[in-house]
């Protein structure tokens, strides 16, 4: 640990080796990985192509920026994978789930993207508020602009309701309550820091005399963070496949197909 902290640790200039190592000890991982991203780049260019820049409606806008924003998710898991970063990695993967819980409600109709915009609104306006109780950080003017934009909002908002609007709530409605409970329940110890998830980084000793210290790359769970996220991605475009009309049918079942054939080959250290 003290040579990887001396070294910069995950950004030093000596970690490039280990990425390449990575990439190569779990090379069918990382290989699955990239064709799924290349799919996701022929979905955005086949949805691009559908969809001019003026046309369609809200739900349609909000249906592509969630994929867009998914893509750029799975490339970031991959990142932080290929560097042993896997705690990292599953905070990420937490905020995939969330999108596509997100693209598949915005999807199975019209008034649930507009409700989804509703939400946000709500919580825009309580973001503005929470600025405002900070005053020393807001300046006259910023704070005059900021009450005029509470005000325009309190008449947007008014009458409406927030609806499906906890996570847990937006996974019932998207029909996916499984992937819920699994996988964002499953992925919320790194997110919050809890103290079983970071043991990984300070444990006692068997006899409870000293504690163990501990920072650096996770490599050898990269398998299961990787198809974690790769089993949410692909439910991610097959989502937005069904919405746009892209037909990728045939090599989103390719690999589904592979990514299961991984199963008995992953540690799943999340459940142990």
């Amino acid at each position: 640990m003290t040579e990887f902290i001396r070294n910069g640790g995950f950004i030093g200039p000596s970690f490039g080796k280990w990425v390449v190592l990575c990439r190569r000890n779990h090379a069918e991982f990382f290989q699955l990985a990239d064709e799924t991203n290349r799919l996701a780049h022929v979905i955005v260019a086949a949805v691009a192509n559908k969809l001019s820049p003026v046309s369609k409606g809200e739900q349609e806008r909000l249906a592509l920026a969630l994929l867009l924003r998914g893509v750029g998710l799975f490339q970031a898991v991959v990142l932080l994978a290929e560097r042993g970063m896997v705690a990292e990695a599953g905070i990420i993967t937490r905020s995939l789930v969330e999108a596509e819980f997100r693209l598949a409600v915005a999807a199975k109709s019209p008034e649930n993207a507009a409700q989804l915009i509703v939400n946000d609104t709500f919580e825009k306006r309580t973001s503005l508020r929470s600025v405002l109780t900070v005053p020393q950080c807001v300046t006259p003017a910023q704070n005059r602009k900021l009450e005029a934009k509470i005000k325009w909002l309190d008449n947007a908002l008014a009458g409406k309701k927030r609806k499906f609007h906890s996570l847990e709530q937006l996974a019932g409605r998207a029909g996916q309550s499984d992937i819920y409970n699994l996988f964002f329940r499953g992925f919320s110890g790194p997110v919050h820091s809890s103290p079983t998830d970071l043991k990984q980084h300070a444990q006692a000793t068997s006899d409870r005399k000293q504690v163990r210290f501990g920072m650096g790359p996770r490599f050898e769970l990269v398998p299961f963070y990787l198809s974690m996220a790769g089993f949410i991605h692909l439910k991610f475009l097959e989502v937005a496949t069904n919405f746009f009309g892209v037909d990728a049918e045939a090599t989103l079942k390719n690999l589904n197909r592979r990514l299961k054939g991984f199963g008995p080959k992953v540690r799943t250290p999340i459940w142990e």
